[in-house]
């Protein structure tokens, strides 16, 4: 058996969410935020059987999409006073980190 810990964007959530209960894949959900960008993410728990693996992963990978934006450099506070622009960062956002952990035992009461 494993745990799959999917991190997921607040972009991605309801479609992967939909897909996990149209699939018949039990999950908890998570919030969580991401410490750079302190976006909103989502993380999924999923406990499942080695055989349904690597049919979980492919719903995560199918539901969940990495996205590039453009976002203001996050300022130093000897930058607030200089008189130049910020620069803009390109940053990926959205798409899935996914863990996945053995279970040595599993209990549900």
């Amino acid at each position: 058996m494993k745990l799959v810990i999917a991190v997921v964007h607040t972009i991605d959530r309801k479609q992967l969410n939909r897909a996990l209960v149209e699939g018949n894949f039990r999950s908890t959900k998570l919030k969580s935020s991401a410490s750079f960008m302190r976006e909103g993410m989502v993380s999924f728990l999923i406990g499942i059987e080695d055989a349904k693996l690597e049919d979980l992963l492919a719903l995560i990978r199918d539901n969940t999409q990495a996205r590039e934006e453009f976002v203001e450099e996050p300022q130093t506070r000897t930058a607030k006073f200089a008189k130049h622009r910020t620069q803009a960062l390109e940053i990926v956002v959205g798409g899935a980190l996914v863990i996945v952990l053995e279970v040595e035992q599993f209990y549900q009461y």
